[in-house]
């Protein structure tokens, strides 16, 4: 099971615990508000910015920049039970160069995850497997407001662990942009038939342009290439290219197969 996914579960199971205890007590104020606390503390680290180009005019051609930035985990200060304890939040600071901003958002240790600074000039997380998940900064402020340790420290008093999780349950329930149903049946397993393990695909390159991610990636195990178009304002694989095939996205089914030459 993925990482990120280990984390969805366990933060609906915390969710859910979080809720037995409220009816309980007849009142979620009357629970334990779940204070953060600093799991791992911040080091320092780097990020990969996915920098949108242009058609233009004029032609801006999309690139991938390395950014410092400062990494954290967050955990509940007093949990109240095993399922609680487990509960972690990797967190990101980081000063945006694009618009000056310092943001507070979900982290990654994950070769496969990119931040985008979005049409509205916020930035969002993105990390691709077998799907495409993002998530939203917490806080964004001016830079020039007191930098890291300012933004820092309005995470810490406007979030708690009950507010984050139900954050992470909304994500789960938005569901992520699906790349198997825009691949073949058998693209993300480790074998190209039945009976084989899941996989997420490998990044080999990224493109940004007029709000359309070109993702070029290539299963680890078959090492069979595919580029996928998605449309980020829409939230949908646009396109696809399978081993140098072109796939039929309206099929339907939970997969796509080649497209029919006219």
């Amino acid at each position: 099971m993925k990482p990120w996914l280990v984390f969805l579960v366990i933060a609906l199971a915390a969710c859910s615990a979080l809720g037995a205890e409220a009816s309980s007590s007849g009142n979620l104020s009357m629970v334990n508000p779940m204070r953060l606390a600093l799991v791992e503390p911040w080091t320092n680290t780097t990020v990969k910015f996915l920098v949108p180009g242009s058609s233009g005019p004029p032609t801006v051609k999309s690139q991938i920049v390395e950014v410092p930035a400062k990494l954290a985990v967050y955990g509940v200060a007093e949990p109240t039970n095993s399922t609680l304890t487990r509960v972690r939040f990797p967190i990101l600071a980081v000063n945006n160069p694009y618009t000056k901003k310092t943001c507070i958002i979900t982290g990654y240790n994950s070769n496969n995850g990119y931040y985008v600074v979005n049409a509205s000039g916020d930035l969002q997380n993105y990390t691709i497997g077998s799907g495409v998940m993002w998530r939203e900064s917490f806080i964004e402020i001016p830079a020039v407001q007191g930098g890291m340790d300012a933004a820092i420290a309005r995470f810490e008093a406007d979030y708690d662990a009950g507010k984050l999780m139900q954050i992470e349950r909304q994500a789960a329930l938005a569901l992520d942009i699906n790349l198997k149903s825009a691949a073949s049946a058998y693209y993300f397993s480790d074998v190209p038939g039945a009976g084989g393990g899941a996989v997420g695909a490998k990044t080999e390159s990224l493109d940004l342009t007029d709000g359309v991610l070109r993702m070029d990636v290539r299963n680890p195990s078959t090492k069979i290439p595919a580029t996928f178009w998605v449309d980020l304002k829409a939230k949908k694989v646009i396109k696809s290219v399978v081993n140098g095939q072109e796939m039929d996205l309206t099929t339907g089914k939970p997969f796509a197969v080649p497209l029919k030459k006219n």
